[in-house]
């Protein structure tokens, strides 16, 4: 769940910063990355958001864990993912104005 919860709050939190910029709202999806090509995120960013990406389908579909999703993450993982999506946050925060 972690996982999961990690990927959408960074989808929102890309989300709110294209209403900000483009003031309109984002297209419909669930694709961080696509977001934040569009949003020109740092590239020091790109791999804590391909990390967190496929949490979306992975941690709800148990095709797209090829398993059971609760046996696709585990403690480590779920650390990793909110050490990623902070520095996603923290990155965000910033655009938005609120740090």
């Amino acid at each position: 769940m972690c996982a999961f919860l990690c990927q959408q709050a960074v989808e929102k939190a890309f989300k709110a910063l294209w209403i900000q910029r483009f003031k309109e709202m984002p297209p419909e999806t669930h694709d961080p990355v696509a977001l934040s090509e569009r949003l020109n995120v740092p590239r020091r960013l790109e791999s804590a958001i391909l990390r967190i990406n496929p949490a979306y389908a992975t941690a709800r579909y148990p095709d797209a864990a090829n398993g059971l999703p609760a046996r696709a993450f585990n403690q480590e993982v779920a650390s990793a993912h909110i050490r990623d999506a902070q520095e996603v946050f923290a990155w965000c925060r910033s655009e938005l104005g609120l740090s």
